[in-house]
């Protein structure tokens, strides 16, 4: 008898997979306001993370994440800022990795160590749509504190 691998039981119990259909990343200039932003899928866990890049010029570059997180709402609160030496951004950025989020890495090690992940499927699979407004609400954010600190 073939035992199924964590991946089949998954496709087994939750029909709905909107990360099997997604992109893996993106990146744009938003339009309302002129910030770069990016999604990227987490190569480990498949959740997704936003970010947007400030340039020097703009008054939060100096502040660390956690400093911003005062200032900013977004899913989660920033949970990374990075200075990118090719783009000369830095990118301020969130994940969906967190209490109440269901990342299908996580289901499948439950899964795979045959434990009841029952409870789990009612986290909440934060998908593109989702991500793609945290990360424009973000843009706006940003923009509203270089206007209102310059």
């Amino acid at each position: 008898m073939t035992e199924l691998t964590a991946e089949q039981k998954m496709k087994l119990l939750i029909p709905d997979r909107p990360w099997e259909d997604e992109p893996n990343e993106a990146e744009w200039v938003d339009e309302a306001t002129g910030y770069k932003c990016r999604i990227r899928r987490h190569p480990t866990n498949l959740t997704l993370n936003g970010y947007v890049g400030v340039q020097k010029a703009h008054p939060m570059a100096g502040m660390d994440y956690n400093d911003l997180n005062d200032l900013v709402d977004v899913h989660g609160g920033l949970t990374y800022a990075e200075w990118d030496k090719e783009t000369g951004y830095k990118w301020f950025g969130f994940d969906t990795n967190h209490g109440g989020d269901f990342s299908p890495h996580m289901y499948m090690t439950l899964l795979g160590v045959d434990r009841d992940p029952d409870w789990y499927k009612n986290e909440t699979y934060r998908d593109w749509a989702y991500v793609d407004e945290q990360v424009r609400g973000l843009a706006k954010q940003l923009e509203d504190l270089d206007k209102e600190f310059k």
